[in-house]
């Protein structure tokens, strides 16, 4: 063998290495991105329940919608405080859902957020209302595999 033929070979063999290399780099990459994205998803969902639990109103409130109470059972602030919990699920599942979109966490991850919460009879009602304040396509997710509408 030539010091030419050494030389490409040596040259061939440390290209497919740099490319083997890289390709590790880019799948721990990957891994640890999904997994920061879970943590952050997890952590979001936290804050939500916490934020609710720690509320003076909001465990009663909470234990009549899931009762069947619909808007119109409700005060002005407690319609409040319900519609800020509900966007506050919902930005959590879109968050979920974009995340999905990009690759970034698998899209049963979207799925898991699924909660009894969200086929509340107050939801199915207040919904139309809501939707419109998501990105269309999201919107339209939503409401076929949450909502149920």
């Amino acid at each position: 063998m030539t010091r030419k033929a050494i030389r490409e070979t040596l040259g061939f063999m440390a290209v497919v290495a740099s490319l083997a290399f890289v390709g590790l780099e880019t799948r721990q990459n990957t891994a640890a991105l999904e997994s920061a994205a879970l943590q952050s998803l997890a952590e979001l969902r936290i804050q939500i329940d916490v934020a609710a639990w720690t509320d003076e109103t909001m465990p009663g409130v909470i234990a009549r919608l899931r009762s069947g109470d619909t808007p119109d059972d409700f005060s002005a602030d407690e319609n409040q405080r319900i519609r800020l919990w509900f966007f506050s699920y919902i930005r959590l599942v879109e968050a979920a859902y974009r995340q999905a979109g990009m690759g970034v966490v698998d899209e049963s991850t979207t799925m898991t957020l699924k909660s009894g919460l969200f086929n509340l009879v107050y939801l199915r009602e207040a919904w139309p209302s809501m939707r419109y304040n998501f990105a269309p396509a999201f919107a339209d997710f939503f409401e076929s595999e949450f909502v149920g509408i």
